[in-house]
This record gives structure tokens, sequence and C-alpha cells, in this order.
């Protein structure tokens, strides 16, 4: 039996269907509001440890906040019509200033024991315009509005620029699983993995980490 290569054509997987991936990502005007996007600004700013990813040059941060949560789900449950059961949310800050290239390359999301999951992504505070792009189609939303996609069945990355110094961008990232749970689609993983692997390969969009150095 033959090896998985994204690398090498494989007609199997070019071809492949994933069910759902043409879902058709919307926006969702004000799912928060100024005074929650404070609320959450100030539980970051008190919170010391969190995660710095170094590939996509982020620090993501954990946080609690019930009534927003209860919030986006209402709202998505609605915009849906159907019930999302969200099973985990970060806030997340890009910034040159780590030291590492801010970037999201072409991938899909990951996490098979769910399901099919749809993703909330909130627009906190920006200083730069930086589109995310859901299946080659670009994404600009405004402070407090939320963009929504299936994460697991539609390949997404932010387009590939170069943020300046004090460039830096603010998300919330939330993950929903459908409450009727979707099963994934017959070799989903490898022609998701195939076709992102050849978009970063057509785009030259390095999936590994980029240090940056603005000298003294």
């Amino acid at each position: 039996m033959n090896s998985f290569d994204p690398a090498v054509y494989n007609e199997k997987y070019e071809n492949g269907y994933v069910e759902n991936r043409d879902f058709e990502p919307f926006i969702i005007k004000n799912i928060i509001t100024l005074e929650d996007i404070e609320d959450i600004y100030n539980i970051i700013n008190d919170t010391k440890e969190f995660l710095f990813q170094e590939f996509v040059g982020h620090r993501a941060y954990t946080f609690k906040h019930d009534a927003i949560v209860n919030k986006i789900t209402e709202q998505l449950n609605k915009k849906m019509n159907e019930e999302m059961i969200l099973k985990e949310y970060s806030f997340a800050r890009y910034s040159p200033n780590f030291g590492y290239k801010p970037k999201l390359f072409p991938h899909y999301d990951t996490h098979f024991l769910d399901g099919q999951r749809i993703t909330i992504d909130i627009q906190m505070n920006k200083n730069i315009e930086w589109p995310v792009v859901v299946e080659g189609k670009s994404f600009i939303f405004d402070k407090g509005d939320a963009l929504v996609f299936s994460g697991t069945q539609q390949i997404h990355w932010r387009e590939n620029i170069e943020l300046k110094k004090d460039d830096e961008v603010d998300m919330i990232f939330a993950h929903f699983a459908y409450k009727n749970e979707k099963p994934w689609s017959p070799m989903q993983k490898e022609i998701l993995e195939y076709k992102s692997h050849r978009l970063r390969e057509s785009l030259k969009f390095s999936n590994q980490p980029e240090k940056i150095d603005f000298g003294v």
C-alpha cells in the first residue's frame, strides 16, 4: 500500500468530493458590542499565560465569558437554523513584534472527534486590513463582526502580506460542532490535505515559522 504524499499528483484527491465544502460563508454584523469587546480586553490584559504559535506569529489566550458565549451561540443558531454546540474559543493577537511573521497559510481544521465544525472569526481591534480567504473568496469585516464558515470542510487562509512592525490584528476564534453530528466525508482528510499542500505550493506560502529581525 502506497503512503499518502500530498506533493504527488493524485487524480482521486484532485477530483475528490467533500460534503459541504461549498458552504456559503457569511458575516454576522455586530455579533458582539463595544462593551463586550472592552470586557474581553479587561480579561486578556489581566491574563499572563498565553500560547505563542511561531508558525503563524500570534499569541493565543484562553478566557471565559459566559454571557458573550451565550450571545454568539444564540446568533449562530438563528443564522444556521439549527443547534450548534460551542467546543472551544480563544483570543489571538498577530504582531510582527513577537519575532515571527504573522500569517495564516492555506489549511483546514482537524477536529475529527466532533465531526464537522463551523468556525466563527470575530474581529477585535486592528490597524491594518488583512483579508481572510475561504475557498478563494476574500473577506474583510469590521470590529465586532464575525465571519462564519466551515473550518473542517473549507480550505481557508489569510492573504500573504507583510505586516509592518507596528501592525496588529486581534481576533476571537470560536469553533462549533453540530448538535446533530455531521460525519467527515470519505477521504476528507486526504483530499483537503492534498489540496491545502498544492495551494501552498502555488501561492509560495510556507507553513513553517519565519523569523523576523527588525534590527536595532
